[in-house]
């Protein structure tokens, strides 16, 4: 990669780490730079390294600071166990370190070794000193990890006599740097001793390597004599640099075990080669001054293409290469804005303005070639090359044919109409479109042919056209979409795209892809109409252009930058197989000298032999291979940063103990990742166990914010793109347990029923004896009615607390279930309690209809109608399943779908009710409700497997009474406990319906309630 030199200029200021840091734009790479302005604990970076997850870590005199690309994270002595602030260093570790995965610690001022944890925190590592005294050289003789030698260049100048330094090589290796000697040591076991007096010590993926005080550099081997270096590569370009004497600086990193030279504002990467003695450099950075910047410690990241530059006084600096190359020519009225362009040669192309461009050395320049016409600013929109390789171009109102090679005109046609819009299609046509909605034509390569009209028509001004293999001429106008085929009258509108504004056209085996100004990209294929998702910044609203590249991608062009898109993400989406697509976002920082990509030209943009892409923009035509392109995805794990109840920073392990009564819970989301934030689609959603997942996407600071909820414990879900292709989604659970008030416990609620139970229990009780008491004086053949009515009113006062009884039972059955589903005996005893008051809410809405019959008023008020039997016995059936399971009794509903008789309905359903509730309880096995037509009437008949009633009911249920009313007067009562089989009676002989007992065939007994005609 190449670097060019930067001028750094700040943006701003943002609170806690929140960056938008100074980015300056550059011809080759962009620098971010960063400092305690925009982030950054303190400007003195020690030392720069990633962790396995892909944070970077800065050793600063302000803390350690942990940088994820977005925003900086310092872990003090105020968030963690530091008891100072000041990082030296970091040393590689003992036990888990290795060149391929290297491990490191953090060292303070105070000598504690800070552990960096996989989840990105950071813990009190107390085992490292006695573990270095135990098993390293030297361990009991120098003064713990003061000595273990940290990066090169070093901030204070090393002494001629200084104390050995330790160099873990890893795998338990090391390498001790003594005044006069190497030493290698296997453990503690010493396995070569070199005598040699060095300036700098340092390894390159374990080897060792010494620059000698002459700055010559050598080679450590067992051998006596070390070996002379040799270096090839970039840096002999560079005729000043001499390898001996002081005209370059080392750089090391010794975690990473990288090293760099710095010479005349060149910056070089040191990689070994097949020997020892030989190292090879490769350019990195060129014209950016080292000594200015006071650069000391050096992190290369080869896979995503970023350099680390950190300053021993301004802060640090990320260095990545552009991507893209812009170029152009200023000197056309000074403007440098460019539109239509058709490919001249290979990698040659001409611009409407009539300039020349072509690739040299991967770059984009003008040419010496005269511009081949004058009129930069006249109808730039539009050009078209025949297969002639004549250019065509308007100057409206004239049309001209170009020699592309001199710039002549060979031919030339006057219009009535300004030209707006040129296009060769493949049977070598000119389409010419005109101002007012009309439409010419022309042989492209036919010397003598003329512009003809072929239509006119109520289609607007043509910016863009395009033949399909079916022979339909496409055409995009400022009206909308539409098609015309030879011999058609005018363009056909095609449906959907009514009055919008049609930017460019691109036809592949999938369909037509359409771009729009201010609605976005479109999908038309076999007549459906398909709208393309946005970027969620809606950037693509403004789309101009596509262009896909043979890798299956779509390079899309906005107002607001590039888009990268893989075409098989968009065919998913609508087909509706995929609902998210990924877009990744290209901006100035990637190498453009302005967002703005110009559009409603043809063509929109080019591609020339496969390979190199061409687009206009607002300032300069933008170059790229798409092949060439390091795409930087977001493809790292996601974490939680930090978390905040109700504005107060907790530990992580406190989500499992969240009070009830918070406000608010902030969770900050981090992952690493150094482009633009605008590639990071994260979403989140928070439920339950067993809720719906609804997908919210967090906020642009990466926060998801909380509100108080209900207790129990949430899961939140956090999912990431990370990058194209179907489903391509990491996710993460993070739970939290929300600790429930003492209200809500489930004891309360128990507690609470029971409480419920035990006064409508003392109301009950108080009011009958209320009531009964002042009634004594009245006349015994009333007694009965009077205590009915008594019953009546109570029943009226409890229904409410028996609903709000049902409804807490309820809750506390569910919450047993959710909560403690082991405990069988407490989930049965809820859901009997449950039964038990639905069964008496039923009974009491039973017996207050019969008390309310009772009344005179409503006797003769009685409604008689035809009830439909087989509903009444299903309802009552469902009513009772709860009781029949518990008992094991089947209820068995013959009657026909049809069957009616003519009644009261809800008195009849209290019979009924009754009689099925009496036999469910006393039965067996089964009760069967079946229906019977006989000459005399309709019957009900309801057959039970119990132990059967007794000849004195029997007797007193076969009763007959000739009216209502010698039943009051006359009425007698069993021996029998309860008012259920009182109520049946009487409200048989009220309703004339007569009522047959008999006993079973083999056990129980048969009633039939019998409807005469």
């Amino acid at each position: 990669m190449r670097f060019i030199k930067t001028g750094i200029t700040l943006l701003f200021l943002l609170h806690f780490g929140k960056i938008l840091a100074q980015i300056t734009e550059i011809t080759d790479f962009s620098v971010i730079h960063y400092t305690d302005e925009n982030g950054l604990p303190q400007n003195s970076i020690k030392a720069i390294m990633p962790d396995p997850n892909g944070f970077i870590w800065l050793a600063t005199e302000d803390g350690l600071a942990r940088f994820d690309g977005q925003n900086f994270f310092t872990f003090n002595k105020t968030n963690s166990p530091l008891t100072g602030n000041r990082i030296h260093g970091f040393v590689p570790s003992q036990d888990r370190y290795n060149i391929s995965s290297p491990d490191f610690l953090a060292i303070t001022e105070n000598i504690q070794y800070i552990n960096i944890n996989n989840a990105g925190g950071v813990s009190l590592d107390t085992m490292y000193a006695r573990n270095h005294e135990l098993k390293t050289p030297f361990g009991r003789q120098v003064r713990g990890g003061l000595f273990v030698m940290r990066s090169l260049p070093s901030i204070n100048e090393i002494s001629t006599e200084h104390e050995p330094f330790l160099f873990p090589a890893g795998n338990n290796t090391y390498y001790v740097w003594c005044k006069d000697k190497i030493q290698f040591y296997t453990g503690n076991k010493i396995s070569y001793s070199v005598k040699i007096n060095l300036k700098e010590f340092f390894l390159i993926d374990s080897h060792p390597y010494g620059k000698m005080s002459d700055g010559q550099l050598v080679h450590i081997t067992a051998a006596k004599t070390p070996g002379v270096v040799s270096i090839t590569g970039d840096i002999l370009n560079d005729k000043s640099f001499r390898l001996t004497g002081s005209g370059y600086k080392l750089f090391w990193n010794n975690i990473a075990q990288k090293a760099y030279m710095y010479c005349n504002r060149r910056f070089y990467s040191l990689l070994r080669g097949n020997n020892h003695s030989g190292l090879t450099t490769t350019l990195l950075v060129k014209d950016f001054d080292f000594d200015t910047a006071n650069i000391t410690t050096v992190y290369q990241d080869k896979s995503h293409n970023y350099l680390f530059l950190g300053s021993n006084t301004l802060g640090l600096y990320v260095l990545r290469p552009k991507d893209f190359a812009t170029t152009g020519n200023r000197r056309i009225n000074n403007r440098n804005e460019f539109y239509a362009q058709v490919q001249l040669a290979e990698h040659v192309i001409l611009s409407s303005q009539g300039e020349v461009f072509g690739e040299q050395q991967g770059l984009l320049k003008r040419t010496d070639q005269k511009r081949l016409w004058g009129h930069p600013e006249e109808s730039k929109f539009f050009l078209a090359k025949g297969k002639d390789g004549a250019i065509w171009k308007a100057i409206s109102p004239e049309l001209n044919n170009y020699d592309p090679h001199n710039g002549k005109i060979i031919s030339a046609y006057r219009f009535s109409t300004r030209i707006k819009a040129l296009y060769v299609d493949d049977n070598d046509i000119l389409w010419i479109g005109g101002e007012k909605d009309s439409l010419y034509a022309i042989n492209s390569i036919d010397k003598k042919a003329t512009p003809k009209l072929i239509t006119h028509g109520n289609f607007g001004e043509i910016s863009c056209m395009l033949l399909l293999p079916d022979n339909r001429l496409m055409l995009g106008t400022k009206k909308g979409l539409f098609q015309y085929k030879r011999n058609d009258a005018q363009p056909v509108p095609v449906k959907g795209f009514e009055n919008f504004n049609i930017r460019s056209l691109y036809n592949s085996a999938e369909g037509l892809w359409i771009t729009t100004y201010g609605d976005g990209l479109y999908l038309l294929r076999n007549g459906n109409l398909t709208k393309l998702p946005m970027d969620k910044k809606q950037f693509m609203a403004t789309a101009h252009c596509v262009i896909e590249d043979k890798e299956g991608f779509f390079w899309i062009t906005t107002n607001k930058g590039l888009f990268q898109v893989l075409k098989s993400d968009l065919i998913a989406y609508a087909n509706k197989k995929q609902s998210e697509v990924f877009y990744f976002y290209y901006n100035k920082r990637n190498g453009f000298n302005s967002n703005e990509f110009n559009g409603g030209c043809q063509p929109c943009g080019l591609q020339l032999g496969g390979q190199m892409i061409s687009f206009p923009s607002i300032d300069g035509l933008v170059w790229f291979k798409p092949g060439n392109i390091k795409t930087d995805l977001p493809d790292n794990n996601l974490f939680i940063g930090n978390v905040e109840l109700d504005g107060k920073e907790i530990p992580l392990a406190d989500l499992g103990n969240v009070p009830r009564d918070f406000e608010q819970l902030k969770l900050t989301l981090t992952t690493p990742y150094f482009g633009d934030i605008s590639n990071l689609h994260i979403s989140y959603s928070l439920a339950k166990k067993d809720e719906n997942t609804v997908w919210l996407p967090v906020l642009s600071d990466l926060t998801v914010l909380i509100p108080n909820r209900s207790y129990g414990e949430h899961l939140l879900t956090v999912r990431k793109q990370n990058g194209f292709g179907p489903n391509n989604f990491s996710y993460d659970v993070f739970k939290f347990y929300i600790v429930p008030a003492w209200y809500e416990t489930w004891l309360f609620r128990i507690a609470t029923a029971i409480l419920l139970l035990g006064v409508f229990w003392l109301i009950l009780k108080a009011h009958t004896s209320f009531l009964l008491k002042k009634q004594k004086t009245k006349s015994l053949h009333r007694r009965y009615h009077i205590s009915n009515q008594v019953v009546a009113a109570i029943n009226h006062d409890i229904q409410t607390p028996l609903h709000y009884i049902a409804g807490s039972v309820s809750q506390i059955h569910k919450f047993v279930t959710e909560n403690n589903p082991e405990n069988a005996f407490i989930s049965r005893l809820s859901t009997e309690t449950i039964d038990t008051i639905n069964r008496a809410r039923t009974h009491t809405t039973n017996l207050l209809k019969y008390i309310k019959s009772q009344n005179r008023n409503d006797i003769a008020n009685i409604s008689l109608s035809e009830v439909n039997v087989f509903d009444l016995v299903s309802q009552t059936c469902q009513l009772l399943t709860g009781t029949a399971n518990f008992r094991d009794v089947t209820l068995v509903n013959k009657v026909g779908q049809r069957a009616t008789v003519r009644s009261d309905a809800k008195l009849l359903s209290i019979i009924v009710q009754n009689l099925m509730d009496n036999a469910v309880k006393l039965s067996e096995e089964i009760v069967t409700v079946s229906f019977e037509m006989t000459e005399t009437g309709r019957c009900i008949v309801i057959e039970d497997t119990a132990e059967g009633l007794s000849n004195e009911i029997v007797v007193w249920l076969n009763k007959n009474y000739k009216s209502y009313d010698e039943w009051m007067r006359d009425y007698e009562l069993p021996d029998h406990k309860g008012l259920g089989l009182i109520i049946v009676k009487d409200l048989c002989i009220l309703l004339k319906i007569k009522l047959e007992v008999k006993a079973g065939e083999n056990s129980g007994s048969v009633i039939k309630l019998a409807f005469l005609n």
